[in-house]
């Protein structure tokens, strides 16, 4: 994975993403900036983005969230998809 481009940072972003919470990727997929919380380390998963229909929230390692918020920083326009 070539993480010097947008495609190839994204993807590595979306993984970690993964690897960390074991979301569904329907569920990363609709994911928004605004449900992330880098500061208590978590993604708050809307019941409409899940297949249970609930609210759930996840954690993210400190690496996962050092990423998203160069993920962040690098592409303010783009949602983590």
């Amino acid at each position: 994975m070539d993480d010097s481009r947008f495609v190839g940072f994204r993807d590595k972003v979306m993984f970690y993403v993964l690897l960390d919470t074991m979301v569904r990727i329907s569920e990363l997929l609709n994911m928004k900036r605004c449900n992330v919380d880098l500061k208590s380390g978590y993604i708050k998963l809307e019941p409409h983005e899940t297949k249970t229909k609930r609210t759930r929230s996840v954690p993210i390692s400190t690496k996962t969230i050092k990423l998203i918020e160069e993920y962040m920083k690098e592409f303010p326009n783009h949602t983590l998809q």
